[in-house]
């Protein structure tokens, strides 16, 4: 009878906390996917003497890196100084809030791959940049899509 009640205790409640805590987390939805590589289009495109395009040194091919732990986004862009900032999504909206800019950008599943539109706005700018990135597809994807 003892080694019944040693076995309900050590087994039994163990298994009731994790049905417990599947009937909490039920009405949990995750956050949307968006961890990857993304190619970018900033318009208008920016001059020499252009300082509102110069808020990171681009390379000739544009591309922000997004790091994700669940709702957190660290974006990663492929400036010189591999710039990196911390933003957030919620349902299909990312956003970055910092003293110099603010990105807000709504993400389009109904395209293949999928893409980013929105804009970023310069503390120091008037006007501002109109922002499409599109995700960039692995070999895994490309050999799945042929």
């Amino acid at each position: 009878m003892k080694a019944i009640l040693h076995y309900l205790f050590l087994v039994g409640i163990p298994v009731l906390g994790v049905f417990g805590l599947l009937q909490m987390g039920k009405g949990i939805t995750p956050p949307v996917s968006v961890g990857g590589t993304w190619l970018l289009e900033i318009t208008p495109p920016f001059t020499g003497e252009d300082t509102c395009g110069h808020f990171l040194s681009w390379s000739d091919k544009p591309r922000l890196m997004i790091s994700q732990s669940g709702p957190h986004l660290l974006f990663t862009f492929n400036d010189k100084e591999r710039t990196q900032l911390a933003g957030k999504v919620e349902g299909q909206t990312l956003s970055i809030s910092t003293a110099k800019l603010n990105l807000k950008a709504a993400l389009d599943r109904q395209v293949k791959p999928d893409r980013l539109r929105g804009e970023i706005t310069l503390n120091h700018c008037s006007t501002p940049l109109m922002l499409t990135a599109t995700r960039e597809m692995t070999l895994k994807e490309r050999s799945r899509n042929h």
